[in-house]
C-alpha cells in the first residue's frame, strides 16, 4: 500500500491506493509519524476531473511546494466495492473527486478545506497554505 515519494513528489509520505477504512487507518497510522497533516484525495480511474488533479494540479509547482511536509493520502474508489462504500461514509464522501486536508493525529477533517468537484491551482494551494 505504501508508495515512496519520488523526486516529483514534494508531499513527504505519499500512501494508496486506499480502498478500505482499514486502509485509511493505516495509512493515518503511517503518515502520522512523519506529518502534521495529510491532503486526502478520493478519486476513481473513471473520474474525468481525478485525471486532471493528478496529471496537472498536484504536479503544479506551487502545489508541490505547498506539499512539503504533508502527507498524500491516495484513495481510490474505481471498483466501487462495499469496502470503499464503506470508507465514503465514514469520510462523508458522496464520491470522486473529493479532496480535504486532514489532521493526522486525530483523523479529523480540517474545517474549511473540503472540494467536492472541480478546483484549480490557486484553490488548493489557498487550502494547503491556511493549515501552516
Amino acid at each position: 500500500m505504501l508508495v515512496p515519494a519520488g523526486e516529483a513528489d514534494a508531499a513527504s509520505t505519499v500512501v494508496g491506493p486506499i480502498r478500505s477504512l482499514r486502509d485509511y487507518i493505516n495509512a493515518l497510522t503511517f503518515a502520522r509519524m512523519r506529518n502534521r497533516h495529510a491532503l486526502v484525495d478520493v478519486a476513481a480511474d473513471w473520474c474525468a476531473f481525478c485525471k486532471t488533479i493528478d496529471g496537472k494540479i498536484l504536479v503544479h509547482p506551487r502545489v508541490q511546494s505547498r506539499m512539503a511536509g504533508f502527507a498524500l493520502l491516495r484513495i481510490d474508489v474505481t471498483g466501487w466495492t462495499a469496502e470503499n462504500i464503506e470508507l465514503l461514509r465514514h469520510l462523508n464522501v458522496g464520491g470522486p473527486p473529493t479532496v480535504f486536508i486532514a489532521n493526522t493525529e486525530s483523523g479529523a477533517e480540517v474545517q474549511g478545506t473540503r472540494s467536492l468537484g472541480a478546483f484549480d491551482v490557486d484553490n488548493l494551494v489557498a487550502r494547503l497554505e491556511s493549515v501552516r
